[in-house]
């Protein structure tokens, strides 16, 4: 069995990565059933795009603003759309997990 490379990660991805695992993790308390499964697929769709493995997230930053904290993850994400390039990643499960960001801003609670 091979152990696949750590690869680096760009700050808009981390920046995405560290908010939706942060929601991830807690959303089951703040966020709706539905919204919380949102946050659930964009994370899992952003971790599948790295071509090897990240490092973890960045340590929880207790966001108590969780429609801004959503925001700031699709605009992360959409700068790493804008220069893909520079980031390294599946342009397809960006996306996607962008598309999951922009769905759990627009329920409610």
């Amino acid at each position: 069995m091979t152990i696949p490379d750590e690869v680096a990660v760009t700050p808009e991805v981390q920046r995405a990565r560290s908010v939706l695992a942060e929601l991830a993790e807690t959303g089951h308390t703040v966020l709706s059933r539905e919204r919380h499964l949102d946050v659930l697929l964009a994370l899992d769709n952003l971790e599948a795009a790295a071509k090897g493995v990240w490092p973890p997230p960045d340590a929880a930053r207790n966001i108590t603003d969780v429609p801004g904290a959503l925001a700031e993850a699709q605009d992360a994400l959409a700068a790493v759309l804008a220069d893909l390039s520079v980031h390294g990643v599946d342009p397809v499960r960006v996306a996607l997990a962008r598309e999951h960001v922009a769905a759990a801003l627009t329920r409610t609670s």
